[in-house]
């Protein structure tokens, strides 16, 4: 196996996702295109039982992509240093650490909106909605609360507010949040686990304006 290929089975093995690579899905898909040739499985429901936990799966790596990239970093010649590239706090990208997934295009430039994960000091992180064209000066940047602990893009689901939706159509993609249940006023309890669009829910706007002079609590 290539170093690549390597990476990625480290990688699928760290977010419990074995079956991406190991041989017994493609058993299983084989086993029903015989069936299906036999007659005795309609080709729908074979279709289902090979692309419905392929989605799921890709689902599960969207919210555990930091640890594949970290996965594949680790088998890369100089990887696990990074390369300074647009995502990476060793140089470009304003510092804003590795890049969990795109969210949507940016309203002024034109390129990638997308969730920003940058490590602190122990085993906290912060979070950032951000333009990648930051580096060419582009201004688009949305910090998350500091209570978010956890963060992902959910790729399969979409803001469903019409108004929210670029002059292309195009809508955000869902972000899932998990917060610090102590980091939350009151009034936010109930936002421990949430997901939405970051750019139009009034609740997730309010909280980011509350908390925003609250200095950090360290781990």
């Amino acid at each position: 196996p290539t170093e690549l290929g390597e990476g990625l089975v480290a990688g699928y093995s760290r977010a419990g996702l074995d079956h991406l690579w190991l041989p017994t899905k493609r058993a299983e898909t084989e086993a029903d295109v015989s069936k299906v040739a036999a007659g005795r499985l309609a080709v729908d429901v074979a279709k289902k039982n090979t692309t419905a936990p392929m989605l799921l799966a890709f689902r599960e790596l969207e919210r555990n992509k930091a640890t594949l990239v970290q996965a594949v970093r680790e088998f890369l010649p100089g990887g696990a240093h990074g390369d300074g590239g647009p995502g990476d706090d060793g140089g470009g990208g304003g510092g804003l650490g590795d890049t969990l997934g795109i969210v949507r295009r940016c309203g002024a430039c034109g390129d990638h909106v997308e969730l920003f994960c940058r490590a602190g000091a122990g085993d906290s992180s912060s979070f950032d909605i951000a333009c990648a064209g930051v580096v060419r000066g582009c201004s688009s940047r949305l910090r998350l609360p500091d209570a978010v602990v956890e963060a992902a893009v959910d790729a399969m689901r979409e803001c469903g507010n019409d108004a929210c939706a670029d002059r292309n159509g195009q809508r955000a993609h869902v972000v899932e949040l998990r917060m610090r249940a102590r980091r939350l006023p009151p009034r936010w309890a109930d936002m421990q686990q949430w997901s939405g669009c970051v750019f139009c829910d009034k609740r997730l706007q309010e909280l980011i304006q509350f908390l925003g002079d609250a200095p950090r609590e360290t781990a």
